[in-house]
């Protein structure tokens, strides 16, 4: 299975497709600002992005 860096990534490139729903869009944004910037994904970040993952696709491996 993907880690969460791995998910989150996955989904910003739908995000900046267009592929997600607007509140999820920024959501998703807001936290790879926070990872960029040096903070961790929390483990609560973590099963977000997985379920987030699972539902559009991504971290099945």
């Amino acid at each position: 299975m993907a880690d969460s860096y791995e998910i989150l990534a996955a989904l910003l490139k739908k995000v900046e497709a267009g592929e997600l729903p607007e509140k999820k869009a920024n959501m998703l944004k807001h936290l790879g600002g926070k990872v960029a910037s040096g903070l961790p994904i929390t483990e609560m970040q973590a099963e977000l992005l997985e379920d987030l993952g699972q539902e559009y696709g991504l971290g099945s491996d």
